[in-house]
């Protein structure tokens, strides 16, 4: 096997050589093998190497492979003939890959272009390249990195917003549409820290804006980059533009054609590597959270599948629930009547602009992506045939007495304009209203409420009397449900479950509520050890009365 030759041998060298020019012994110790060498230093900085000698044999089997063809117009080996020529039992091909992207990164006469690689008598401009990253200044760094954030301002499906790496309160409005965040990696956060610097800035946008407090609080959502990722980030940012700059000062440095080729080629792939690390690093997502008549507080859920930032950011806070791009009548009715229900009981009904305000300002909120999510929900009361009981009315404005273009869902003249000042008004106002509205209009007719089948007219006869209502029937005294919840958003399902059916259920006066969940999950490979312990731990201290892993 090539990889096995040891070229750090004197007479091995030698005899290898001598056919050589001279400038190849020296090739071989700067680059290739023996102490010093690039190989060695590579395989020194990583025990994945090291313990196999993983880089010095690549660089060997390179050697071997591609020097008898150095002076041909089809210069170098390819990579998965430099890897059937290395491997032994017991590697990792994996460990390949990264081992000879670091010889070509760190060699001074190691050349590649597309899969081939070799080495060669003409110095490469690595050592250049090299030098150059080094020296940057990290603000130069992270203003690369700032450009490539800015790319992800565009329209997406989540978010009505997107704002990159600002530097302060100043540069994030402070607007009722919900905005994704992007911070610098300057702000990198630590997982399980609540202290981390995406955190502590995250918190300084939430609480102040240009000129004062923020009122929005629950409009921004951020995405920061794991600082457990960000030093990778660096190291390829900084290796992209020494490519770069290389590339740029090609004139003046005087490079080769082969040399402007191999800058060419190394930028792109430094290219390629930045964009894989931007998506790598990029793995929390910052919300705030909070409960009513209690301060905000931040999460930070980890995210990590999605090649694209705004998509896996905004796909996981609308699987968790922490955001929305549809809402219902239902649900508007239900914060009208929990969260919201002292003042809408004691006015009788709120207006848009102020509804609009408060999910823009309060996490304890649906966090929605724009106005017109929060209008589309009001709409959709129109196809609420219970809208008496889990919807609302409209009106123009109210003068204190009675509400001036009172608009219900079972009216024929359909939906108002959906301006600041509509007012959403509690059903049984606006129902009193109507019936007394209709009584003036028929003073000899009993006002009759229109979804009701009691009190309705039987056939007119000779009388025209009003048939009597059947007796009522016995109510029902059992209710039993199955529902087969989303299991990818399962959090959203269930509470989606909690809030339309369980809340109703609880606020019968004394119901016995019984609520079971039953949780089986299957897989072909069968769930390892981690998987077995956590969930076991956790079941028995949530106390599941049957929590165990079975063999089908």
């Amino acid at each position: 096997m090539p990889s096995t030759i040891p070229l750090d041998d004197a007479k091995v060298a030698a005899e290898l050589t001598q056919y050589l020019p001279d400038l190849w012994k020296a090739i071989i110790d700067t680059d290739i093998d023996g102490a010093g060498s690039t190989s060695e230093r590579v395989d020194r900085g990583s025990a994945l190497y090291g313990k196999r000698f993983t880089a010095r044999r690549l660089a060997r089997t390179v050697f071997m492979g591609a020097t008898p063809s150095v002076m041909s117009g089809h210069k170098g080996v390819e990579k998965k003939r430099i890897f059937l020529g290395t491997a032994l039992p017991g590697d990792v091909p994996g460990n390949f890959h990264s081992a000879l992207d670091q010889l070509a990164s760190g060699s001074t006469y190691l050349y590649s272009e597309g899969p081939s690689y070799w080495y060669d008598t003409h110095p490469n401009i690595s050592k250049t390249a090299r030098d150059f990253a080094d020296s940057l200044p990290i603000a130069d760094v992270w203003a690369e990195v700032h450009e490539r954030l800015a790319k992800n301002r565009r329209a997406n499906t989540y978010f009505a917003g997107v704002v990159t790496a600002p530097t302060g309160p100043p540069d994030v409005a402070d607007t009722e549409d919900t905005r994704l965040v992007i911070v610098g990696p300057e702000h990198k956060h630590l997982k399980g820290r609540d202290d981390s610097p995406a955190m502590e800035f995250a918190r300084r946008l939430l609480t102040d804006r240009a000129g004062g407090m923020r009122q929005f609080q629950n409009s921004l959502v951020f995405l920061a980059a794991d600082s457990r990722r960000t030093e990778d980030l660096e190291k390829a940012t900084r290796n992209f533009l020494a490519w770069r700059h290389v590339l740029r000062q090609s004139a003046a440095m005087q490079l080769s054609g082969q040399q402007e080729q191999q800058a060419k080629t190394r930028m792109g792939e430094a290219d390629s590597v930045v964009t894989s690390r931007l998506v790598e690093a990029y793995d929390f997502v910052i919300h705030p959270v909070q409960e009513p008549g209690a301060p905000f507080t931040l999460d930070a859920v980890e995210v990590r599948s999605g090649e694209d930032l705004l998509v896996r950011a905004g796909k996981k806070l609308h699987d968790s629930g922490d955001l929305s791009t549809q809402w219902n009548a239902r649900a508007i009715h239900r914060d009208l009547t929990g969260v919201l229900g002292k003042a809408w009981a004691e006015q009788g009904h709120i207006t848009l602009g102020v509804l609009w305000a408060l999910h823009a300002q309060y996490p304890y909120l649906r966090r929605l992506r724009n106005r017109d999510v929060l209008v589309e929900g009001l709409d959709s009361v129109f196809q609420n045939t219970s809208w008496e009981f889990e919807g609302f009315a409209f009106a123009d404005s109210y003068d204190g007495e009675r509400y001036d273009g009172l608009v219900l869902p079972t009216d024929s003249a359909g939906a108002p304009a959906y301006v600041d000042g509509l007012l959403i008004v509690e059903p049984k106002r606006a129902i009193a209203q109507r019936e007394a509205e209709l009584a003036d209009l028929m003073p000899n007719v009993d006002p009759v409420r229109p979804d009701t089948d009691q009190n309705r007219r039987g056939d007119s006869g000779s009388g025209g009397e009003i048939r009597r209502a059947d007796a009522p029937k016995a109510a029902p005294t059992r209710y039993f449900g199955t529902v087969e919840l989303d299991p990818v958003a399962y959090q959203r399902s269930f509470n989606d479950a909690a809030a339309e059916v369980l809340a109703h259920l609880a606020r019968v006066p004394g119901v016995d509520l019984r609520v079971t969940v039953e949780i089986e999950a299957t897989t072909p490979a069968g769930f390892d050890d981690v998987v077995r312990r956590i969930v076991s731990e956790n079941g028995a201290t949530l106390r599941f009365t049957n929590n165990s892993f079975e063999e089908e």
